[in-house]
């Protein structure tokens, strides 16, 4: 016999004993099942609160095919069984009941597949409010996001700035303006994985071209290996700035600078902002008509460090100002800041590329320098012209270590010359805690000025309080229930709940590793 000639004997088979009319009603019962269990229980719990009479009558059709659905089960399974039952020896009569079965599962199957995805994704549309989650079921829905991953895979400077992943681990991308022209504090405890979403961000901003300078007082060297790898991978311009007591010779800050910016270095350096304090700003302006005299001596010739502390110690108006000369005398033993030029800060700011400024959370000496080299940034990109100037990204990581009164006035100017800056540190209570300046006063300037906000897991609970009432409220719908009566007089009331809660930000996992 022909192959061919078996080939029809199988069809044959096949459409006599599975392509009937009953299989095909098995299937399709099997089908409306599966949409009965599904559409029934998604429309026994749905609300529009914009519909108030069509909301309780779809409900009540939800709970009416539900229990449809449940009573049709029961009686197939009990009706199978006995058509088993009575055919048990009858080969032919057992066969047609076990294809029917058959038939019946596979359609249920198929509308599972089909059509309960369909179902739970329009009907969720029309329901508004997500209810109350408790801090288990949140942190249970946050283990997710403790996994690694290599954030260059998914960067993509058309699609804008690349963020992180979500919980179904798709990539977050904000447009490029968003991050540019915005500046940004990242806030969470030590070890959360600020550095890694600080490198993210200044990665992508390096690739777009812009001058990046990190200004990082513990020396966090996960960040400076990513962002020396990614300038090598890609030729971007990287330098290393090392302020450390124990680091030789690298810049002359005072490079470049007019009399009057030299006055003000050292008014940022020393903490001798107006506080606002009457008693306090009056030994501070002392100390201000010292930076007076010193600035007159830098204008008369003695242009580095060096030799304009050889030519103050000479001057008796300057060293007369204990306090002011001892500060002096300490910060000019800094040997980074010796260079007669070294570093060109104004270059590299218009050149592009990436600095990396390495100081220090124990010197004191260095605390002054990291102010003082902050200002000379924020001097030389006031100064420039705004026409064709190269956007700057500035990353100001532990900013109690770094911020001054002049620092302070310039987070809401500089925006406006093509720079933004990231702010990073551990909890709000560092806001309070930056040396010489109001804590209303940084308050006010830092939360004012950033305009985006990235929280990590916190352990202090008045900054996630904070951050809560930060974000807001939202409205949502809470199911009552009254378990004396039956499912569908079920009701909806209106509630409120924060945007993003203060026991989310306390339990939120504790890294989430960006790897390579």
């Amino acid at each position: 016999m022909e192959n061919s000639e078996y080939f029809k004997i199988a069809l044959h088979g096949i459409t006599s004993n599975y392509m009937r009319p009953d299989a095909f009603y098995c299937w399709l019962l099997g089908i409306m099942l599966s949409i009965g269990f599904f559409c029934g229980r998604r429309l026994a719990i749905i609300n529009i609160p914009d519909r108030p009479l069509l909301s309780p009558a779809l409900r009540h059709l939800g709970v009416s095919i539900w229990k449809i659905t449940r009573v049709a089960t029961v009686l197939i399974i009990a009706g199978v069984g006995f058509l088993l039952l009575l055919t048990v020896g009858s080969y032919s009569s057992e066969q047609d009941t076990i294809i029917l079965l058959t038939f019946l599962i596979i359609g249920f199957m198929i509308g599972c597949g089909i059509f309960v995805p369909t179902i739970c994704r329009y009907i969720a549309k029309i329901e508004l409010g997500k209810g109350l989650d408790d801090v288990e079921k949140i942190a249970d829905r946050l283990k997710k996001l403790s996994k690694g991953y290599n954030p260059e895979k998914y960067f993509n400077i058309k699609k804008g700035f690349f963020l992180g992943l979500d919980e179904k681990g798709n990539s977050i991308n904000v447009p490029k303006e968003a991050i540019q022209k915005n500046h940004v504090q990242i806030i969470g405890e030590s070890g959360t994985g600020k550095s890694s979403l600080a490198g993210v961000i200044l990665a992508q901003s390096a690739l777009l071209g812009e001058t990046v300078i990190v200004i990082d007082p513990k020396n966090d060297a996960f960040l400076a290996s990513v962002l020396a790898r990614i300038s090598e991978k890609h030729g971007i311009p990287f330098t290393l700035l090392d302020l450390r007591p124990s680091a030789p010779p690298q810049i002359n800050p005072l490079q470049g600078c007019e009399p009057w910016e030299v006055e003000e270095l050292l008014i940022a350096g020393f903490e001798l902002g107006k506080s606002g304090n009457p008693g306090t700003d009056f030994y501070r302006g002392e100390d201000r008509d010292a930076c007076t005299e010193v600035a007159k001596i830098f204008a008369d010739g003695a242009k580095t460090i060096p030799s304009l502390f050889q030519t103050c110690s000479k001057t008796t108006s300057i060293t007369e100002r204990t306090n002011y000369w001892r500060e002096f005398r300490h910060f000019s033993s800094l040997p980074a800041f010796h260079a007669k030029a070294g570093l060109d800060l104004k270059a590299t700011i218009d050149n592009g590329g990436i600095l990396y400024v390495i100081g220090s959370i124990t010197s004191d000496k260095v605390f002054t320098a990291q102010k003082m080299f902050l200002q000379r940034i924020l001097q030389i990109i006031s100064a420039r012209r705004l026409e064709g100037a190269r956007p700057v990204c500035i990353m100001l990581d532990e900013i109690k270590y770094i911020l001054s009164i002049p620092a302070l006035r310039a987070l809401g100017t500089v925006r406006d010359r093509n720079c933004h800056i990231i702010i990073a540190h551990q909890s709000l209570g560092d806001l309070d805690d930056c040396a010489g300046l109001p804590p209303k006063a940084v308050r006010g300037a830092v939360h004012g000025n950033t305009s985006i906000k990235f929280a990590y897991k916190l352990n202090e609970l008045d900054t996630a309080l904070q951050l809560e009432g930060i974000a807001g409220k939202e409205r949502t719908f809470v199911q009552n229930i009254n378990t004396a009566e039956e499912n569908h007089s079920r009701g909806w009331r209106e509630s409120e709940r924060p945007r993003i809660r203060a026991d989310l930000l306390t339990h939120l996992p504790t890294r989430r590793t960006c790897a390579g």
